[in-house]
């Protein structure tokens, strides 16, 4: 007993190497001492050594098989070597074991959404949010699974409530302002993919989007802005060439347009909006 509170509280400073030595020894003189177990298995969690994690816990849940922390733990390991299905498991037994157990909730939810099973992430994020009302990462994170539904107008009203939360929520800014580019809201999406470009200047996605919806609204001159600094990010971005041509296109300088066409072409050969605006390029200087 004294050795493994000296393990637990080794485990509290952060000497997890020490906590297992000494659960070790405990284990040597008692092989179900089900505290000790759990404590190796919860350092091992701590070091990264997920699947020895797994080991220690499933031992300690067979001699203790009530232990709402150790399912949730058992999950969390699960889930950091992405089997998404066993995490599913073991969070759903701390849910029933305990109906309140908001960590269970979110984790549960993010299992599922890795697992793409949207409409089962919105329902544990839901769960998670009304025993945690004020958490910005899980308004973000159920938005995400709506987006992935195309529930476009109900995702948004996740990203606002994550960005009031979190003014500084680079990936709710950036959700947001997808949302609304696909809903074809081209000034509202320039505004927030320009603050997640604040926040993450090196998202090159951010820029191409922003300049595609510029080019949406005919400021071809400033999408061509955005895209360029989509390839000095990315070279090899074929999307961004092909919408500066697409860009030069609606400016009339075709002959620019076609040289940016091929270098799409060259990248991805077989970038079919490429070639076929090239053809319409191609057509224009023959007028």
């Amino acid at each position: 007993m004294a050795l493994t509170n000296r393990a637990m509280m080794k485990s509290n400073i952060g000497k997890q190497n020490e906590v297992i030595s000494d659960c070790n020894r405990v284990l040597e003189i008692n092989p179900n001492d089900s505290s000790a177990i759990y404590a190796r298995g919860e350092a091992n969690y701590l070091l990264g050594k997920y699947k020895k994690a797994i080991s220690d816990l499933t031992k300690h849940l067979k001699l203790m098989p009530f232990d709402v922390d150790a399912y949730n733990l058992r999950a969390d390991a699960s889930l950091k070597l992405e089997n998404y299905n066993d995490a599913v498991l073991d969070y759903s037994r701390a849910i029933q074991l305990d109906s309140n157990n908001a960590k269970a909730f979110y984790g549960r939810a993010s299992s599922n959404y890795m697992l793409d099973q949207n409409l089962e992430a919105i329902n544990y994020y839901t769960k998670y949010l009304k025993l945690v009302p004020f958490d910005a990462n899980a308004y973000q994170m159920r938005a995400e699974a709506k987006y992935a539904l195309e529930n476009f107008n109900d995702a948004i009203l996740d990203y606002s409530r994550a960005i009031q939360l979190d003014s500084n929520n680079a990936k709710a800014f950036y959700g947001r302002a997808c949302s609304n580019y696909v809903l074809e809201k081209n000034e509202v999406a320039i505004e927030d993919y320009t603050k997640n470009i604040l926040l993450n200047p090196d998202n090159e996605k951010s820029y191409l989007y922003r300049g595609i919806s510029k080019l949406e609204l005919d400021s071809c001159e400033a999408s061509i802005r955005d895209l360029s600094k989509v390839i000095s990010l990315n070279p090899k971005s074929d999307e961004a060439y092909f919408y500066i041509g697409r860009a030069k296109i609606k400016m009339k300088d075709y002959k620019s347009a076609i040289i940016d066409f091929n270098k799409a072409l060259k990248i991805n050969p077989i970038n079919n909006g490429a070639r076929n605006y090239k053809k319409i390029a191609l057509e224009m200087l023959r007028l």
